[in-house]
């Protein structure tokens, strides 16, 4: 079984979907805090497609997500 872990991606800097790193793939995938403040997916539709989009990546790209939320809530 493969593991990938990923902090501090702040995604809510990233301007599109274009800028976001590969994580690469695995079985899986722990987001572990500071990915994207919640407080954005009710302000700015742009980042919040750009999230959503990230989200919809990670799901095909690893079979399990383990979701820790961060310091920047």
């Amino acid at each position: 079984m493969k593991v990938k872990a990923v902090s501090d991606l702040h995604l809510e800097f990233l301007n599109s979907f274009e800028e976001i790193p590969d994580l690469g793939t695995a079985d899986i995938l722990v987001l572990a805090g500071d990915i994207f403040p919640a407080k954005y997916l009710k302000t700015n539709g742009k980042l919040k497609d750009i999230y959503l989009q990230f989200l919809d990546k990670c799901s095909k790209d690893f079979l399990h997500i383990l979701y820790v939320l961060g310091n920047h809530c």
